[in-house]
């Protein structure tokens, strides 16, 4: 059976309004050259071409131009959080935004929708998920999320969204489809909850790619020369529409599973190159680690809040949209932290690396007795190893099993398993020489760096 969404059924009339042909069709590119005015939408290291039908009058695309705050808040979030990356190793520049993040999601949910042949309130519902799927996200994304885990957008949607009352009255009397619905699948809840988690990991997967190897800056030896980013690009060669992923995707009752094993086993090889090379790197995680301890000084200066955090705005009146790095840039100009986001994390902090927390303990204990002055000064920063995705069902001579199953011995798998065991490293961070030379300068800040290096405690 499928899953309930709501208690108001659709009427024959609105049954009839909301034929498929009204709200979004899809093509394979690059066959169909009429695109009847809707958007078109081309997915990189895809066949599918997507368009949205906003100028239909019961697109669910619609409400991104009906509520333009949900534009505004998802366009100035970057994806990664910042736009500004100060890592001197790394050619990737994040060039997508949440706005276009979430645009994916919704299109790739409603590609799962169709090819599924689920009923048409299903699939608005699914597209909904993925347009909303990020609205709560705080201002400085997963940096912030990192910082402040009480600030997750799984988590605050109802509390955002009720900032703007009128975008629940439009999705009921238009869709009937309730916040508390919406809430459920966000919260990757119920068997749709669980499409809308796997295509968000399609999207950002697919568009990190495509910033990092679409790039307009040279491509330096020392990336050229990387193993991870080697591997990947031979990847790609290989398997130039690897996001036709979305396409393999089968809902059966209570049960998600991809039709060829094969191509699920290329993705997440390609997705967990990406974690080592990118969203897990050491300089990564310092860098954020920093921007957090400065964040958190801004509030407790009263610079900033929670709340102004989540909803992306200066005031009350939600007036004015605010940014991290405008926040930060300010603060720094300004002489309040000392800091530049626009600079290596390095710049103040040294980052020692270690494959356990032992030898991280061990390192600490030999520095200590070295640098006593440093006692309050040092920061623990764990990263961890991630899932693998070995977990998804697959389908394999008639079979419904996990791909570690359908694929157990494979040389390709534990090549996999072993790329997400590889990210897990504990950091030991300390102000260099430069930063110390500041403590005079930034005397409140330095203070609040002792507190919080006493907060900051080692794994076991």
């Amino acid at each position: 059976m499928q899953e309930p969404l709501s208690n108001y059924p659709l009427s024959e009339e609105q049954q009839k309004q909301f034929k498929r042909n009204q709200l979004f069709e899809f093509y394979k590119f690059p066959d169909k050259k009429q695109w009847e005015n809707g958007e078109r939408y081309i997915m990189p290291y895809s066949t599918n071409t997507l368009i949205t039908m906003s100028n239909k009058k019961h697109s669910p695309y619609k409400v991104l131009y009906k509520f333009p705050e949900i534009v505004t808040k998802l366009t100035f979030l970057s994806q990664y959080g910042i736009t500004h990356h100060s890592i001197e190793w790394c050619s990737y520049h994040n060039l997508h935004n949440r706005h276009m993040h979430s645009t994916d999601v919704a299109l790739l949910g409603g590609k799962v929708g169709e090819n599924n042949n689920l009923s048409l309130k299903n699939i608005i519902y699914l597209v909904l998920l993925g347009l909303f799927h990020d609205i709560a996200t705080p201002i400085g994304g997963d940096i912030t999320m990192k910082k402040y885990p009480d600030l997750k957008e799984e988590t605050n949607f109802l509390t955002y969204i009720q900032h703007y009352p009128k975008i629940g009255d439009y999705l009921l009397t238009t869709f009937w489809i309730t916040l508390e619905e919406l809430n459920k699948g966000i919260q990757n809840n119920g068997i749709y909850g669980r499409v809308l988690d796997i295509v968000d990991r399609i999207a950002y997967t697919i568009r990190d790619v495509d910033d990092l190897i679409v790039s307009d800056y040279p491509i330096p030896k020392s990336i050229a020369e990387n193993v991870d980013y080697q591997q990947l690009t031979t990847l790609l060669d290989k398997n130039p529409y690897f996001g036709d992923i979305v396409n393999d995707i089968v809902i059966r009752k209570e049960q998600i599973y991809f039709k060829n094993p094969e191509h699920l086993l290329t993705f997440l090889t390609i997705r967990a190159l990406m974690h080592n090379f990118i969203y897990l790197r050491p300089e990564l995680w310092s860098q954020e680690y920093i921007i957090g301890l400065c964040m958190d000084y801004l509030i407790q200066q009263g610079k900033i809040n929670k709340q102004q955090l989540l909803l992306g705005t200066t005031g009350k009146n939600n007036e004015e949209t605010l940014q991290l790095e405008e926040l930060l840039m300010e603060s720094y100009d300004n002489n309040l932290i000392p800091y530049n986001i626009l600079t290596p994390a390095n710049e103040l902090f040294h980052t020692q690396q270690f494959a356990t927390a032992e030898e991280r303990e061990t390192f600490k204990a030999q520095f200590l007795q070295e640098h006593s002055n440093y006692q309050n000064l040092i920061f623990y920063v764990d990263i961890p190893a991630f899932k693998s995705g070995s977990h998804y069902l697959v389908e394999k001579e008639g079979k419904i099993c996990p791909l570690k199953e359908a694929y157990a011995g494979n040389e390709d798998l534990t090549n996999l398993e072993a790329l997400s065991q590889r990210t897990k490293t504990f950091l030991f961070l300390y102000p260099n020489e430069q930063a110390l030379a500041k403590q005079e300068e930034y005397a409140d800040f330095y203070h609040f760096l002792q507190k919080e290096s006493k907060k900051s405690v080692p794994t076991s």
